[in-house]
């Protein structure tokens, strides 16, 4: 198994989805992945909360999926284009 990978971003645009908003500035975001379990990396808000969580709050990154699964209900899969 490989190393853990984070990734961090900033800048660029973006379409809004829900709104179909062009150009909307991103900002920073992150990601946090296992060593050996990711060939493609989405980064969005969840992957980026999770980073944070692992980060900056001394989370492992089971811990970080797990708070994060209990407060928003669901599992996120930053390896999917949502």
């Amino acid at each position: 198994m490989g190393s853990d990978l984070r990734i961090e971003s900033s800048g660029g645009t973006f379409t809004d989805d829900a709104t179909g908003t062009t150009g909307v500035a991103a900002g920073a975001m992150s990601a946090y992945v296992s060593g050996g379990t990711a060939t493609i990396v989405h980064i969005d808000p969840s992957s980026t909360m999770i980073h944070a969580l692992v980060s900056s709050h001394s989370k492992t990154f089971g811990e970080a999926r797990t708070l994060f699964t209990n407060a928003f209900g669901y599992a996120p899969d930053c390896s999917v284009d949502r």
